[in-house]
């Protein structure tokens, strides 16, 4: 028989296994062959099961007869050779796909094999061989379907062998388990795999020395980063502690340990010297570790956080580490449930990198008295829904316990990082220091100085003798950034909740703290009847500015909420943005120039939804990015089941309503949704646990223009009439659209667009040379004329009107102050005008060849 390919020669010779005696059960002298025992039952293997059936001679159809195999091992027992022809004959028919008796069959022979095939039989080199030929030849029978079944003889034959007589069979036990590795996680389950990926290490660490395979399963690969570091960090310590992470590996898949296992538990951690601290240590561990991308078979690729044997340890260690009170260890497991619930780096927002992990730990929390800072941390990296609600849970939990509102204790427990008034954090490193600080552009910088002059990067003296402490500080900055990002959605969110403070309340809990008065100090804020602005005074204490620049003086209860553009007057409006612009100054979030999103009259009319944004065709991933960056849960689309629609859904208004914008697929590219195509937009208000739909009439109005708001700047930036490539790709459904959007209706967000370049244009070179036409930018250059359009950046070139397709980045104008720094489509229109003004000057070849001709200058 030609071999498998999975096994390509490595399978001992059967015949040679015999002649050499090294077949103890089956030696030479009277064993008969394995494929002669096999045929001889194969006709009564066959009629038992058939008999199991409905009595017309079929194979019955599932669930199969409990029956079917007691009636068979009754039958053949009194045979010789009868029950180990059994197994062979099964075996071989299962590895044959039933031979040639249809799925039903071969369903119904592999459900009888795995009843009559147990541990406890004796078996032979010999049959192993043979049972490892019949293995089917992944040309043919493919690298997937049944061959688990297909190998669940062949390891037991193994487990039942001698070690000198299993040894010879070492280089085919490592090529089962590289084929399970490569093809297992399309094939079969994560049990399924883990339970027989775990059968053949425990014979391959039967045949190595003691050294090998002392390790506990769990860690005893390099799958993942966390197993060869945790071997790494254990190699020193008491082998007993082996012993802990054996009962690790056999926490079941349950969301909760059973009580046997948790009394298991309880006991090693007594019985193990420092195993708390161990525990810790690898928990530790598993928060520093990163993601990577592993190839696997058929040409996959596939992020990894976790593999799923360390997965299975590090939840018994999450659920150990639930014996222990320490505060300290509350926070840590906010940490793994952060590191294990945060999405993929470029996965789909909702999907955590190790879920089981992330349920394990957020269950642990559940049972604590978890709060402070580590949960805020914890609520604002998940993104998955089911999780998120168990997060906010006890977020709300905390919140009761301490007497606060919801929000306000999200407020209290944003972390200060250790910064000082001014935004910095100093760490003396001997003769050095080093600085954390939040810059004036809001961004983290680490700098390091030495008797005060500051040096360009970490003096090598320092990394040497301080490697530690620099960690330290690097990981802080990493932190800082998350808590400034974090608190920049939160902000953001305030602009639909119609939120109130106390004058005191918001000065401490806001302007004063390091981070969130980054954002609070940049914006307007309604204190009882002034809209006023933060500025620092001399001494170094914020006064409160109005519009007079006269200076506001409240009481210590005076009532504060943000201030928004949709409850104020126009004349108020285009006053500030008249200042703010005059002033040079530039907002963290974008709140004058913010748009606003009244109740059309055509949302009258289809009173529960709009329609103001269906009909556009998006770069899905791009648009899903956006979204879920903005906190929307995103759904996401691709060829299956349930697949084809989704919807993005949003809390609004202090959680009390919920936004959901509707999209289909259109086109998916190498397994991947290219494009979408949007659809309604729709409202529901909270009611006890479920969300009752509501007519747009009933939406408050801020909460129905930010949901808007946020749609447009789906659609605004994702929609590929933002790309002039379109322009050339003939004929087709998505280049009508293109061809139609392109030179579309501003929007609420370009419309804002266009009044902002109102009062930035004249402070600029393009005075003069530039002006607002409709729905355009017009630019007189040296060669052409030429038209921006504000909705999409593209470009016209006058008279003919032809494109001009500007690569992002192929030219950059002069930096100019923005009053806002989130609209990327303004920044992007600036620089192609200050582009286009010089257009003499362009060197690009592939601009040029898009212009008029220059005229020839050469004399």
């Amino acid at each position: 028989m030609t071999p498998p390919l999975i096994f390509g020669g490595l399978i001992p010779d059967a015949e040679a296994l015999v002649a050499s005696g090294a077949d103890p059960v089956f030696g030479p002298g009277g064993s008969r062959r394995a494929d002669v025992v096999a045929s001889a039952v194969d006709e009564a293997v066959s009629a038992a099961i058939r008999a199991g059936g409905d009595g017309s001679g079929h194979y019955p159809r599932p669930p199969y007869p409990e029956t079917a195999a007691g009636e068979l091992e009754a039958r053949l027992r009194a045979q010789e050779d009868g029950l180990r022809g059994m197994c062979l004959s099964l075996h071989r028919r299962v590895s044959a796909r039933g031979s040639g008796n249809g799925h039903r069959g071969w369903r119904c022979d592999e459900s009888v094999l795995s009843r009559v095939a147990r541990p406890g039989r004796s078996w032979s080199a010999f049959d192993l061989s043979w049972a490892l030929a019949q293995f089917p030849s992944q040309g043919g029978w493919g690298p997937g379907f049944g061959y688990v079944a297909a190998l669940h003889l062949p390891l037991l034959m193994a487990a039942s062998l001698p070690s000198e007589a299993l040894a010879p069979f070492a280089p085919a036990l490592k090529a089962v388990d590289s084929f399970l590795r490569e093809h297992g996680p399309f094939r079969m389950g994560v049990a399924e795999l883990r339970t027989m990926r775990r059968e053949v290490a425990t014979l391959l660490g039967r045949l190595a020395d003691e050294s090998a395979h002392r390790w506990p399963f769990g860690i005893n690969h390099d799958e993942d980063e966390f197993a060869p570091a945790a071997r790494a960090l254990l190699a020193d310590r008491d082998p007993a502690v082996s012993a802990l992470l054996d009962h690790c590996d056999e926490l079941g898949e349950g969301r909760k340990p059973s009580a046997a296992w948790q009394r298991r538990g309880t006991d090693l951690l007594a019985a193990v010297p420092g195993s708390t601290e161990i525990v810790r240590e690898l928990l530790v561990l598993f928060t520093g570790q990163r993601e990577r991308e592993i190839t696997l078979a058929e040409g996959w690729t596939e992020r990894r956080l976790l593999f799923d044997w360390s997965t299975t340890t590090l939840r018994g260690l999450v659920w150990l580490a639930a014996s222990d009170p320490d505060e300290a260890t509350t926070t840590l497991l906010a940490e793994v449930a952060k590191a294990a619930g945060r999405p993929y780096a470029k996965g789909g927002p909702g999907v955590p990198r190790v879920a089981k992990l992330a349920t394990a730990a957020v269950a642990v929390l559940e049972a604590r008295d978890a709060q402070g800072p580590a949960l805020v941390r914890l609520r604002d990296a998940v993104r998955n829904k089911p999780l998120r609600a168990r997060i906010d849970a006890l977020v709300a939990t905390a919140a009761q316990r301490a007497g606060l509102t919801f929000d306000s204790y999200l407020e209290l427990a944003v972390p200060d990082h250790g910064l000082d008034t001014d935004r910095r954090l100093s760490v003396d490193l001997g003769e050095y220091a080093a600085t954390i600080t939040i810059d004036a552009v809001r961004d983290v910088r680490l700098e390091f100085s030495r008797a005060g002059k500051p040096l360009k990067t970490a003096p090598a003296a320092v990394r040497r003798e301080h490697t530690d402490a620099v960690a330290a500080l690097r990981a802080e900055v990493k932190a800082m950034r998350a808590t400034l990002a974090a608190e920049r959605r939160r902000v953001d969110d305030l602009f639909s909740a119609e939120r109130t403070w106390t004058f005191d309340t918001w000065r401490s809990q806001l302007l004063a703290h390091p981070v969130t008065g980054v954002f609070a100090e940049g914006l307007l804020w309604r204190i009882g009847e002034h809209t006023v602005r933060p500025r620092a005074s001399g001494t170094g204490a914020w006064q409160l500015e109005d519009l007079t620049h006269r200076v506001v003086t409240p009481h210590a209860g005076t009532p504060v909420r943000l201030w928004h553009p949709g409850s104020a007057p126009t004349e108020e409006v285009t006053a500030w943005r008249d200042r703010l612009i005059a002033e040079g100054v530039s907002q963290p979030l974008k709140q004058i120039f913010r748009e606003v999103y009244p109740l059309t009259p055509a949302e009258e009319a289809t009173r529960s939804y709009s329609n103001r944004f269906a009909g556009h065709i998006l770069n899905y991933r791009q648009a899903a990015a956006l979204l879920s960056g903005r906190g929307w849960d995103v759904k996401a689309l691709g060829y299956w089941d349930d697949g084809y629609e989704g919807t993005a859904v949003k809390k609004l208004g202090a959680g009390t309503w919920q936004a959901s914008f509707r999209y289909a697929l259109v086109e998916q590219h190498d397994d991947v949704a290219q494009f979408c195509s949007t659809d309604q937009v729709r409202f529901g208000r909270r009611d006890g646990t479920a969300w009752r739909a509501a007519d747009l009439a009933e939406v408050p109005r801020l909460v129905l223009s930010e949901a808007l708001r946020d749609v447009d700047l789906a659609v605004g930036v994702a929609s590929i009439a933002t790309d002039p490539a379109w322009y050339d790709r003939g004929d087709g459904p998505l280049v009508t659209y293109w061809h139609t959007a392109v030179d579309a209706e501003l929007s609420p967000s370009a419309e804002v667009r266009r009044d902002a370049l109102t009062r930035l244009l004249p402070r600029t070179r393009l005075a003069g040379r530039a002006e607002l036409t409709g729905r355009y930018l017009r630019v007189h250059g040296n060669l052409s004329s030429y038209r921006i359009h504000l909705g999409s950046g593209n470009v016209l070139v006058e008279p003919e009107n032809s494109y001009l397709c500007i690569v992002p980045g192929a030219g950059q104008g002069p930096q100019v102050l923005l009053p806002f720094d989130d609209d990327r489509l303004l920044s992007l229109i600036l620089s192609k005008a200050f582009l286009l003004l010089d257009d003499q000057g362009i060197d690009d070849p592939t601009i040029l060849s898009q212009l008029p001709r220059r005229a020839d200058t050469s004399v």
